[in-house]
């Protein structure tokens, strides 16, 4: 861990002749106004300085700030109050270095708070003002997991009125807290609990029974608020649970293997080609232009039927990637059902493998390898299932995949 120079330990302050400045005085202002602020000679705050301080035989004083901003006038001893010839005006100062361990924020209370409750920004849900600081409370989502700003109150306060708020550091004077564990907002308002409630935010970490350190506030993550991905099954906003797909499909159930990668597509309604001489398009959908941008890229392809087929005509099933089609299956044959898995793998800059394996129930149709040529990866690569079949025959996919696997 790098050093910092010490800090200025002993305020000392000279006249302009360079002279200890005995018995001046140092008003302090909240910054930009005439309005006197309140400053300490106690690092807790307790202590409040008089206004105007007046500094000793050796112009030194003792001053504490609270987290706020000051504006500072040197004064005469002989000077008024308010000062008419101040020695120099300095406005704007802050009383937090950034490299503090403790960060605390002066706020308004929405409602009356007492130092040491658990404590969160509002953004005015639940008919609260919009702005200012109210008990944290894990029954409602606005008061725990979704309001983000939570930390641990420093001072009383009442409605409207200023209140002390420590959201980063350490805050101390607490009780009842488990050692070494995470605490949360509990669904008593303003309280904290070590058992994780429905709505969790972490609000941190005891490290003895009666001081908390304090960390992000983050919370379990749900469809209506930002926060963590927890290990247990969650509904997103604009997204679905990540889980294996659907296992019944159109028709008796027909079992798959789980997803591996990132699905791409998704195909489970009823496809049927009947009496049909020539290809008839049964799924019709596109490998994205990103799914095969690099070689060795992989994409993984299963569809198939829990219908049967029909009839005593030759049927046949064909694969067509970007343009060229692959005959997975020709038989007059009418198993129950089938299915059908085949990896597509990016070679070199303009062509991909694809080996595939068919099905159909009772029988082994077995592999098949095809290399395709001349296709472009900067946009989507065409991918249908096509069917044809004999006069009084049905040929049916009741499901398809489409999965990006490297």
């Amino acid at each position: 861990m790098p050093g910092s120079p010490m800090p200025w330990v002993k305020l000392q302050f000279f006249t302009n002749n360079g002279d200890p400045a005995a018995g001046f005085k140092v008003f302090v202002y909240e910054a930009g106004t005439s309005t006197k602020a309140i400053t300490y000679s106690d690092f807790a705050l307790t202590t409040p300085n008089t206004n105007p301080i007046v500094l000793d035989s050796a112009g030194r004083a003792v001053i504490f700030l609270a987290p706020t901003t000051y504006k500072f006038i040197l004064a005469l001893p002989t000077d008024s109050d308010p000062p008419t010839s101040p020695i120099w005006t300095q406005d704007d100062v802050p009383s937090l270095s950034p490299f503090a361990s403790n960060l605390d924020v002066a706020g308004t209370a929405g409602e009356v708070i007492t130092a040491n409750e658990v404590v969160y920004l509002s953004d005015g849900s639940g008919g609260a003002t919009a702005g200012r600081w109210y008990k944290a409370d894990a029954d409602q989502t606005y008061s725990s997991t979704a309001a983000i700003s939570i930390g641990i109150a420093m001072s009383n306060g009442s409605v409207a009125g200023s209140v002390t708020v420590r959201r980063n550091g350490t805050a101390t004077g607490l009780s009842g807290l488990t050692v070494g564990g995470v605490h949360y907002v509990s669904t008593t308002a303003g309280a904290l609990t070590s058992a994780a409630p429905t709505n969790a935010i972490v609000v941190g970490k005891a490290d003895s029974t009666t001081s908390l350190i304090l960390g992000a506030n983050w919370g379990l993550a749900g469809s209506a608020s930002t926060g963590l991905i927890g290990t247990g099954a969650q509904t997103f906003a604009g997204a679905k649970t990540f889980t294996t797909q659907p296992q019944t499909y159109i028709g008796t159930a027909v079992t798959l293997p789980a997803t591996v990668g990132g699905l791409i597509y998704s195909d489970v309604a009823l496809h049927s080609v009947v009496a049909s001489s020539t290809d008839s398009v049964m799924s019709d959908t596109e490998i994205p232009a990103n799914a095969l941008n690099a070689n060795g890229k992989a994409v993984l392809v299963r569809f198939g039927s829990s219908v049967a087929m029909t009839g005593a005509n030759t049927k046949t099933i064909e694969l067509d990637v970007g343009g060229t089609q692959i005959s997975l299956y020709s038989s007059a044959t009418n198993p129950a059902s089938f299915w059908a898995e085949f990896l597509i793998v990016r070679i070199d800059s303009d062509s991909v493998d694809v080996s595939g394996f068919m099905g159909p129930a009772g029988s082994s149709q077995g592999g098949t390898a095809t290399r395709i040529n001349s296709l472009t990866f900067t946009a989507a690569i065409d991918l249908r299932t096509l069917g044809t079949t004999g006069a009084a025959s049905t040929l049916s996919q009741t499901f398809l995949t489409v999965e990006a696997i490297g």
